[in-house]
């Protein structure tokens, strides 16, 4: 008798333990991923060194044009709040909005605008060597 309530006993938490994991399901979204910049130009090898990951959040304030700029690293940017437009020194322009995401520039120089009356957020991570910079800004 013992027995056949252990084994009732380890069947029912066995069954709850089931619907457990079927009510806490992880989900995957795939936000972005290619090969190719936002204005289709192939991505650069990585360059050599140890690799060095970062991801900064920037705040934009409104009718705010950032400096000519170019990233000598791999990056990717999701678009948490707002609208931003992207330049780039060929004069191509790529319009950023809430939830966008986007693959950065790799040695191009383009800066980036906020036309609008409310702040931007945006977070990108850049795939860098350490001791270099991400970043380089562009002397007129």
């Amino acid at each position: 008798m013992k027995k056949l309530f252990l084994v009732i006993a380890i069947a029912i938490f066995l069954s709850g333990c089931t619907k457990a994991q079927e009510i806490a399901k992880v989900e995957k979204t795939v936000i972005v991923q290619g090969t190719k910049t936002w204005d289709g130009t192939i991505l650069p090898l990585y360059p050599q060194g140890q690799p060095e990951v970062t991801l900064v959040k920037f705040t934009i304030p409104p009718h705010t044009k950032l400096e000519w700029h170019k990233h000598p690293v791999i990056n990717v940017g999701y678009m948490l709040k707002g609208s931003l437009s992207v330049i780039s020194e060929h004069g191509d322009e790529l319009i950023l909005n809430e939830g966008d995401p986007i693959i950065e520039l790799v040695n191009t120089s383009h800066y980036g605008e906020n036309r609008t009356d409310a702040p931007v957020e945006i977070m990108v991570f850049y795939a860098g060597v350490k001791n270099e910079p991400f970043t380089t800004l562009i002397q007129d």
